[in-house]
């Protein structure tokens, strides 16, 4: 199963990475993750940089960490935002508690 983080912030008040997380983690194998500012249709799917939008990427990430994941992370993101968004992934997953 593929998490794409950055879908899960449609249609929803909530992200829906969570439930994902709770319910199904041991079939998670990928993550897809970009930024955007929730909303309810095809054009809101802005996959924007890390910290452009509203996606609270600290959390659902440490939530990953929390339970051990250790599989794949995809920017969906334009080329030039790529080492912006390594640096911010790495920052939360990588600091010390």
């Amino acid at each position: 199963m593929t998490l794409d983080i950055g879908h899960g912030e449609l249609l929803s008040d909530k992200n829906r990475a969570y439930g994902f997380i709770d319910k199904c983690f041991e079939r998670i194998k990928h993550v897809h993750i970009h930024d955007n500012f929730g909303g309810d249709s095809p054009e809101d799917d802005l996959h924007l940089p890390l910290g452009e939008g509203k996606i609270n990427f600290s959390s659902i990430l440490l939530e990953l960490k929390g339970k051990e994941y250790d599989n794949n992370i995809t920017l969906e993101v334009k080329p030039e935002y790529l080492v912006q968004g390594k640096k911010i992934i790495e920052e939360i997953l990588l600091k010390r508690e």
